[in-house]
């Protein structure tokens, strides 16, 4: 047996869980696990996607024909031609991926805060929190429009 070894008994090789730390602007936070860093942070992801549309538009710049650049890199000629005109626009920021806008809410506001609130107080998922309005007659919903309200507002825990 190890020595490195869980307390726990239904896995007893399972390492015990720790919390898992990341550097912020000046400080440090607890990271959470399933979830989008804050707004404002370019993730080293969508620099190497810059870094990738920059090099697919320099060798169209030298030259290269479209095809062999859309084939290499996985992108439509679309995108090459949509790519070089936000950066001729908005410059390498142009290059950033832009947020899409998803379908506004069909539900009025104060159903939205009363299933937020009962997220927070109860922690039910959106299949109970559904479930629940429905039978107390309050509104009918779906579980998904209860998944997307609770996604947009930040208190969507993925499985």
């Amino acid at each position: 047996m190890s020595e490195v070894q869980s307390r726990t008994y239904a896995k007893p090789r399972r390492l015990a869980r720790r919390n898992h730390y990341q550097e912020g602007p000046g400080f440090l936070f607890v990271a959470t696990q399933g979830r989008r860093p804050p707004d404002g942070i370019i993730q080293a992801g969508q620099a190497a996607v810059v870094r990738r549309r920059r090099a697919a538009l320099r060798r169209w710049a030298d030259g290269e024909p479209i095809a062999g650049i859309c084939a290499e890199t996985g992108c439509s000629r679309a995108s090459l031609f949509r790519w070089w005109a936000r950066l001729n626009r908005s410059g390498i920021e142009g290059l950033l991926d832009r947020p899409r806008i998803g379908r506004a809410s069909e539900l009025p506001p104060a159903l939205e805060r009363l299933i937020l609130t009962v997220r927070l107080l109860t922690y039910w998922n959106s299949r109970r929190i559904a479930a629940e309005f429905r039978r107390r007659g309050v509104w009918p919903l779906s579980h998904d429009e209860v998944d997307r309200i609770l996604d947009r507002h930040g208190s969507h825990r993925p499985s």
